[in-house]
């Protein structure tokens, strides 16, 4: 099955210039939910549920649905128990951590696709012809 892409999406990688019959009017500029859309799972902690907030708050534009819920949660329940003890927070959870904040445009690779603007050219060339 073809993997759906957001206009924002499209647009930050380049890939409406690149194909732009392909996303004429089939698909719209997405804006996150409100925070008040989502319902925290009732199981839950409270820190989690603070983090969990705080997660969909600060989310870049176009990057949530309402169907990341369950990211979100794991994300929140992860980042709480690091708060707690950090010390004790496991090799494999730091893994499992930067997956989830990953998966929701929260890391610095994957918040430069939503960041970068498409197609501009400062006339410097490229960058790296020095090296």
């Amino acid at each position: 099955m073809p993997k759906f892409t957001t206009m924002a999406l499209a647009k930050a990688t380049g890939q409406d210039k690149v194909n732009p019959s392909r996303y004429g009017d089939k698909v719209e500029e997405v804006k996150n939910p409100l925070p008040a859309d989502f319902t925290p799972p009732i199981q839950l902690a409270q820190g989690a549920k603070k983090q969990y907030y705080r997660l969909i708050e600060t989310a870049l534009p176009g990057t949530l649905t309402l169907a990341d819920t369950e990211v979100i949660a794991i994300a929140a329940v992860l980042l709480d128990e690091f708060n707690e003890s950090p010390r004790d927070f496991s090799g494999a959870k730091i893994g499992h951590l930067r997956q989830a904040l990953g998966a929701l445009g929260r890391t610095p690779a994957d918040r430069m696709k939503f960041l970068k603007k498409p197609g501009k050219d400062d006339g410097k060339g490229n960058e790296f012809d020095d090296f």
